[in-house]
């Protein structure tokens, strides 16, 4: 569950660009937290 929505995250991070890049190093640990109650 973690790597599809961290491979998700992945996908949209190109497409905002080095916006989302540095997004995502403090997203990984709030995904842990966040993606665990909806899943």
């Amino acid at each position: 569950m973690r790597t599809s929505r961290a491979i998700d995250r992945k996908d949209g991070s190109k497409k905002n660009g080095s916006a989302a890049e540095p997004a995502i190093l403090p997203d990984r640990p709030v995904q842990a937290a966040g993606a665990v109650p909806p899943v």
